[in-house]
C-alpha cells in the first residue's frame, strides 16, 4: 500500500494530472462493469441450480451502474481539462 501511494505521488510530482489519473480509473472502472454486465447475462441465459435469476441480474445491475459511473467520470475527466 504504501508502494502504491508513493508512486502516485512521484507520478503527480513528474507531471502526470489528476485529469490523467481520474482518465485512467474511468477507463478500468468502465472494463469492470461491462464484465459484470457480460457475467449478468450469461447468468441469466443458464440460470439454474449453481446461479439463481435474482443472483445473475444483480450482478448485471451493479455492472450498468458502475459503467455508468465510468461514463459519468470519464465526462467529468474530459470537462475538467478543457475548463
Amino acid at each position: 500500500m504504501k508502494n502504491r501511494l508513493r508512486n502516485v505521488w512521484s507520478a503527480i510530482a513528474h507531471g502526470l494530472s489528476l485529469d490523467d489519473t481520474l482518465k485512467a480509473i474511468a477507463d478500468d472502472v468502465r472494463k469492470v462493469a461491462v464484465t459484470a454486465m457480460g457475467v449478468g447475462i450469461v447468468g441469466l441465459v443458464v440460470s439454474g441450480d449453481t446461479v439463481k435469476f435474482e443472483e445473475a441480474l444483480l450482478v448485471f445491475c451493479i455492472g450498468a451502474f458502475l459503467w455508468l459511473a465510468g461514463i459519468i467520470t470519464t465526462g467529468i475527466s474530459n470537462s475538467e481539462k478543457e475548463g
